[in-house]
């Protein structure tokens, strides 16, 4: 199944290559709204809970970049 997928990435790819930069900017402010709402679930009083939550919510951007993952 996977070998299945990987070969149909490799049919699609030059399609998604296709797409320019700049075009994945809408999606990606969408996705961060949605992460929004996920943070606001966050219960910030629990240290074991906000502690990894902040850590992540820090690191993501420091660390690479979300565009290219």
């Amino acid at each position: 199944m996977v070998a299945g997928l990987f070969l149909a990435a490799m049919f699609f790819s030059p399609m998604a290559a296709a797409i320019p930069g700049f075009a994945t900017a809408p999606a990606l402010i969408l996705v961060g709204a949605a992460d929004d709402g996920i943070l606001a679930q966050v219960d910030w009083k629990e240290f074991s809970e906000a502690f990894p939550a902040f850590v992540t919510l820090v690191a993501t951007p420091l660390t690479f970049s979300i565009a290219t993952a």
